[in-house]
C-alpha cells in the first residue's frame, strides 16, 4: 500500500485531475499568475468598503481604479496575439 501513496502518484493524480500539463515552460506559467494576479487585485479592489460600487452615489476614481487590472489584462492579451501572429508569419 506504501507505493500508492507516494508523493510521485500524488503529484501525478494532480496534475492529471486538474488538466494542467506537467512540462510547461516557465513563461507561461509567468503569464498565467500574471493574469491571476491581475484578477486577484481586481477581486480585492471590488472588495474594499471604500469602493460603494453597489450604491448610487459610487466614486468616479474607484470605478477607474477597479477597471485598470481589467485594461491591464487586455494589453496582455493583445500583446500575446501580435507576437503569436509575428510568429505564425
Amino acid at each position: 500500500m506504501d507505493h500508492i501513496c507516494n508523493d510521485d502518484n500524488l503529484f501525478t493524480l494532480y496534475f492529471i485531475t486538474s488538466g494542467v500539463n506537467a512540462i510547461r515552460s516557465k513563461v507561461i506559467v509567468q503569464r498565467q499568475q500574471l493574469v491571476y494576479g491581475l484578477a486577484g487585485l481586481r477581486i480585492i479592489l471590488c472588495m474594499m468598503p471604500q469602493n460603494n460600487w453597489l450604491s448610487a452615489s459610487a466614486q468616479l476614481s474607484w470605478g477607474i481604479y477597479r477597471n485598470i487590472p481589467f485594461a491591464l489584462m487586455g494589453i496582455l492579451i493583445i500583446v500575446l496575439f501580435y507576437k503569436s501572429a509575428k510568429r505564425e508569419q
